[in-house]
């Protein structure tokens, strides 16, 4: 339980007092009337509540909140009533996505009495509280952002390893703003979440995942954040030293140097403006390798380096943002490079010849007339010493768009470009090197009025797929080799059965056990140190030690595992690998001496070996011995 972890779920919603705002969502004309004083209604709703008590300075607030007063209600007309009912039943509904919320903070162990609710800004709460985790309506006050960006930069300056859930119904407003939110307080992605509030009505079983899972994960990742923004800051100051020298060494060029440059860029076929930036980004890294040794010794990116190897793999989150579009983009300017080429245009080539020799180059990717793509492969030489005629002649490789998900195996007939942005949805491009073409300049320009320019490859990127083309056109057909492994069982043997551990102890076949180590499983704990387990299976016997290697699987019987009540020669040995029938899937129903298989990778199977333990408790004695079978 996170016992001293302190949440604040703001919402003006938890009000349950009436407004101007929720009387005119009834009836506008009887909302206005409040606020007239020569009104009849007003003067007697005055005059009750000054009976009540005399001292009460009468505002717009005072006046629609009194509605929910029994004796008020009394001074209304059956209509005006009739609004004020629909009203207060309309608050009363806010209430339930907000229940919601906090019954997800309490799933998740958060104490009930570390909870508070606040639906006014001036809550005192707000200024002598500290929370971890702050769940604030977007839209706190009169449907504007600006008191929760107040509210925020306030919970910041009191603790600034505070967490951020942003809710709102109006969820696309909240994805439009978000960027604005963070370079405005100066925090990064990690400390906010973004999620629409529960639905009021039945239960959405979605909604109830990605809330349980946003805070469960920032409770987890809570300690990280501020290492990983001590990396962030340690890096931007590092990034506008490198540029800012790179800005002041522009100051050096003189007359001679620009015009060599323009000599350069023009024997290339390109312009200055397209050359520039290529010798400025060559720059920009150089500068930052140099300053990233700082950044190094500074100890920023050694702490975090410490913290990360005690993590187990992260995942990413469940907001309304898509959680891993930095490292799309990441990935997409490693692999492409970041000019746009409008379509051919009259107004700006003198002709079709002159766009293409501009814009199309080695590792541009085009599609004609909204078809597959396909990326230029010829020779920068080629393309620069090419003519409109006939003869020349260029090399495309034919691809298709998949779905940046798409993570089967990938042939080694099929190279892979990662990450382009088509129609606003991330893709990669799988080339297919079986199926080159030809084509000649003149039938690309005949169609240059269709011809849209995807992107272009980087050098490096395009070079690759040439390399990998090459090497698939150029292959040596050879008859394909069965795959034969060697399979491998050991013995375990229970050694000490305590309240709370197991403890186990590889023996050979002969049941000695002085040279392998043993293994100490919990009750309480899902997971087994994996330097442990490395230990145990890798333990020296020279043919286990032989064979086990990058692909190998443990196998684990998993319904009754086969339990031995003595130790065997190796002719029982071999009958009982017979018995066992490797073919079995894990969900096959066994017979008594069958049992279902489950393949993990190696070293992974630490959460199974503990399961399997676990489930077998009934069977677990002191001196009993069991088979696990690798392969």
């Amino acid at each position: 339980m996170y016992e001293s972890i302190r949440v604040a779920i703001i919402d003006d919603d938890w009000s349950q007092d009436i407004t101007y705002q929720d009387i005119v969502f009834i009836n506008r004309e009887f909302a206005d009337s409040l606020l007239d004083k020569d009104d009849f209604l007003y003067d007697k709703i005055a005059t009750c509540l000054k009976n009540e008590d005399p001292n009460i300075k009468l505002d717009e607030d005072i006046i629609y909140s009194s509605l929910a007063n029994e004796k008020v209600q009394t001074l209304l007309l059956d209509d005006q009533k009739k609004y004020v009912y629909e009203a207060i039943e309309r608050k009363k509904s806010f209430l339930e996505p907000l229940n919601k919320v906090k019954n997800f903070f309490i799933e998740n162990t958060i104490q009930n009495k570390n909870i508070d609710i606040i639906h006014s800004h001036s809550d005192e709460k707000l200024e002598k509280e500290i929370y971890d985790i702050v769940c604030i309506d977007y839209f706190f006050k009169d449907n504007s952002e600006n008191e929760t960006l107040s509210i925020l930069s306030k919970m910041l300056s009191k603790n600034n390893n505070s967490l951020f859930i942003l809710m709102s119904s109006h969820t696309q407003r909240l994805e439009k703003d978000i960027e604005h939110i963070r370079t405005k307080l100066e925090i990064s992605k990690a400390r906010f979440r973004l999620l629409s509030k529960p639905m009021k009505k039945a239960s959405d079983l979605e909604q109830e995942i990605k809330w349980n899972f946003t805070i469960k994960q920032l409770l987890e990742e809570k300690k990280l954040i501020p290492y990983v923004e001590s990396f962030i800051k340690s890096w931007q100051k590092k990034i506008k030293l490198a540029a800012d020298k790179v800005c002041k060494d522009l100051w050096e060029i003189d007359c001679d140097s620009i015009n060599k440059l323009y000599i350069t860029a023009k024997n290339d076929n390109i312009d200055l403006e397209s050359y520039i930036p290529d010798i400025l980004s060559k720059q920009i890294l150089s500068n930052l390798e140099a300053e990233s040794v700082s950044v190094t010794a500074s100890g920023v990116s050694k702490t975090l380096n410490q913290e990360l190897a005690n993590i187990d793999r992260l995942r990413p989150s469940h907001d309304l943002i898509e959680s891993r579009s930095y490292l799309y983009d990441l990935i997409k300017n490693i692999s492409w490079e970041g000019r746009v080429v409008d379509r051919y245009n009259t107004n700006q080539f003198e002709s079709p010849f002159s766009w293409f020799k501009s814009n199309i180059r080695f590792g541009t990717v085009i599609t004609i007339n909204d078809g597959a793509p396909l990326i230029n492969l010829t020779q920068p030489c080629d393309l620069t010493q090419g003519s409109d005629s006939e003869k020349t002649k260029l090399l495309f490789i034919k691809g298709d768009f998949v779905s940046i998900n798409l993570t089967a195996k990938i042939s080694n007939k099929i190279g892979v470009s990662y990450a382009c942005k088509m129609d606003g949805e991330w893709k990669n491009i799988h080339w297919n090197f079986l199926n080159p073409e030809i084509r000649t300049l003149q039938s690309i320009l005949g169609k240059v009025h269709n011809i849209v320019v995807v992107g272009t490859l980087r050098q490096e990127q395009a070079q690759s797929l040439v390399h990998q083309f090459t090497q698939q056109v150029s292959r040596i057909g050879l008859v394909r080799q069965p795959e034969i492994g060697c399979m491998q069982s050991i013995f375990v043997k229970v050694i000490n059965i305590e309240k709370n551990n197991i403890t186990l102890q590889r023996i050979d076949k002969k049941g000695n056990d002085d040279k392998f180590p043993t293994l100490v499983i919990s009750n309480t704990s899902n997971s087994i140190s994996k330097t442990k387990l490395k230990v145990f299976f890798e333990s020296p016997i020279d043919s286990f030690k032989n064979t086990i290697g990058k692909e190998c699987l443990i196998q684990i019987p998993i319904h009754n595992c086969l339990f031995l009540r003595g130790f065997m020669d190796e002719s029982d040995f071999l009958k009982a690998l017979d018995t066992l029938n490797f073919g079995l899937k894990a969900n096959t129903n066994s017979q008594d001496k069958i049992a279902g298989y489950l393949n993990i990778e190696k070293y992974n199977l630490s959460e199974n070996l503990s399961i399997l333990i676990k489930n077998s408790q009934g069977k677990l004695k002191k001196d009993r011995i069991f088979l696990l079978n690798l392969i």
